[in-house]
């Protein structure tokens, strides 16, 4: 089933840099965010695909995760804080209870951030970028939010994530 085909190799490309961007403020993205369970099935994370959008390396993508459930209540707490900075950042506020659904909102939602650099101290794997801190919408999403608010009957006050 599986072996029997043939591949056109002059049609493969070079191999692709997959080096750290460089430290700076980018318009990014998130293109997926899905669950997974951590190495010993005992906690759950999101692992956040992540695009540049603008400039020199716009297309480039890397992987953060968040830690949402951990023997470690200190990975517990720093996830969250991250997830509930990125709400902030892209919805100018984060629901009271969060699940699944509401994370998805976060998809395709444009934001700018400062990325950093976090070095392997093993020496076993490449230097990975790491989101340092959510700068804020980009072309003023939270304005248009209030201004679409603002447009709404008193009584819609429905949230992206509701």
């Amino acid at each position: 089933m599986f072996d029997d085909f043939q591949l056109d190799m002059s049609q493969a490309g070079e191999h692709g840099n997959f080096d750290a961007l460089p430290r700076d403020t980018y318009s990014l993205r998130a293109s997926l965010i899905e669950p997974k369970a951590t190495k010993d099935n005992g906690g759950l994370y999101l692992n956040c695909q992540i695009e540049v959008l603008e400039g020199q390396y716009e297309g480039r993508k890397f992987f953060t995760s968040l830690n949402i459930r951990n023997q470690s209540q200190q990975c517990v707490e720093i996830g969250l804080g991250e997830l509930k900075a990125w709400f902030v950042c892209v919805f100018g506020e984060v629901p009271a209870t969060m699940n699944m659904q509401a994370i998805k909102q976060l998809e395709f939602k444009p934001f700018r951030a400062k990325v950093g650099i976090q070095k392997d101290k093993t020496g076993q794997y490449e230097d990975k970028n790491v989101i340092q801190k959510y700068v804020g919408p980009i072309d003023g999403g939270q304005q248009q939010q209030q201004s679409t608010q603002q447009n709404e009957s008193p009584g819609d006050t429905k949230r992206p994530w509701e």
